[in-house]
């Protein structure tokens, strides 16, 4: 039992809007169909031979993690701003 006064530790489940995918579920194809979506296809390459994948696109924190992948700084932070929504909000179906 939980001592007096305290909660035990539960997951709180993300509920997405319908259709919507979580970002950290999507495959390497799946991610490729994003960037596409968000018009950013010149980095489906460099992403497809690093193999990145959904869970690895929430683990970025930085713009400058993706400026490692040679994505231009300005794109980065795009980036980065549209993976930290899709984190909250979910991917919806028109992305991808």
């Amino acid at each position: 039992p939980a001592p007096s006064g305290s909660t035990p530790h539960t997951p709180v489940a993300v509920s997405l809007p319908p259709g919507a995918r979580a970002l950290d579920k999507l495959s390497v194809d799946e991610v490729q169909c994003l960037l596409h979506g968000l018009k950013l296809m010149q980095y489906c390459d460099v992403f497809k031979e690093n193999s990145v994948d959904g869970s690895t696109l929430a683990l970025v924190e930085s713009a400058e993690e993706l400026t490692e992948l040679k994505i231009i700084a300005l794109h980065a932070k795009r980036l980065l701003k549209t993976i930290q929504d899709l984190k909250a909000t979910g991917v919806p179906p028109e992305l991808l």
